[in-house]
């Protein structure tokens, strides 16, 4: 469901959209993936900046971690702002460049296509004679025979194409870096046949690279330890936030004040 709501039913599905697209659909993912685009670039402008001019000195990176507590509020909040980010710089630049594929997935499989070839989509054909209303084979079915087929599999959706006819049954087996699955199979409605089946373990190192993506945006590729560390992340990139504010407002004002 779409609807703004907060029971128990949509509040996580919400939270999730709210993420990813502002609740504004598909401009909104547009938006988000245009932010996570900037983001990215800036990081690297943003390291840059806070690279010592010494870096062969130890005590010049160390000095990168120091907070000037008694020097007023500006240097505490440029202190802060500056050793924040060069502490969690590495997950930041994970968490803005998975969010530029989880966005924009055709902008950036064309790049990992150069480096290894991903395997293409199938080409599923409709069975003729389909009737859209009639199924011989039902969503439980379908799950079953997956489970027949992969004894260790956990089906975690169940996709309907009615205008082809098939169910595309995404799912986890042991060795998935994804809680969801990275394999997918297609079982046609109308005679319970596979018609096509993409095993993780068979695909390329790009097929690999992509299934990584939303696990390690999320931190789930990496446990509770993971989803801990996004957290925490999460809460540093929140001071990071405020404490650039502080600094353009300081820069600001310091201007004003020239200028008067």
């Amino acid at each position: 469901t779409k609807q703004f709501t907060f029971s128990k039913t949509n509040f996580i599905p919400m939270i999730t959209r709210l993420h990813s697209s502002l609740l504004l659909g598909e401009f909104g993912v547009w938006v988000m993936g245009v932010c996570a685009i900037v983001w990215f670039i800036t990081l690297f402008l943003g390291i840059a900046l806070s690279l010592p001019k010494s870096g062969n000195k130890l005590s010049s990176w160390a000095s990168l971690f120091k907070v000037r507590l008694k020097q007023g509020h500006y240097k505490i909040n440029y202190d802060l702002h500056q050793s924040l980010s060069v502490l969690i710089f590495p997950i930041l630049v994970i968490v803005s460049f998975t969010g530029i594929y989880l966005n924009f997935p055709d902008l950036v499989k064309p790049i990992i296509n150069v480096v290894s070839p991903l395997t293409p989509s199938p080409q599923i054909t409709s069975e003729i004679p389909y009737k859209k209303n009639a199924s011989a084979f039902s969503v439980d079915d379908a799950i079953i025979k997956i489970k027949s087929s992969f004894p260790k599999a956990v089906v975690s959706s169940v996709n309907c194409d009615p205008t082809k006819g098939v169910y595309n049954i995404r799912f986890y087996l042991p060795g998935d870096v994804s809680k969801s699955g990275s394999n997918n199979a297609y079982i046609s409605k109308t005679t319970g046949q596979i018609q096509y089946v993409k095993l993780a373990k068979n695909g390329s190192v790009g097929d690999a690279f992509v299934s990584w993506m939303h696990p390690l945006h999320n931190g789930n590729a990496f446990g509770i330890f993971g989803q801990i560390v996004i957290l925490i992340s999460a809460v540093i990139l929140s001071v990071i936030c405020v404490t650039g504010l502080n600094i353009y407002l300081g820069k600001l004002s310091y201007r004003q004040k020239r200028a008067i």
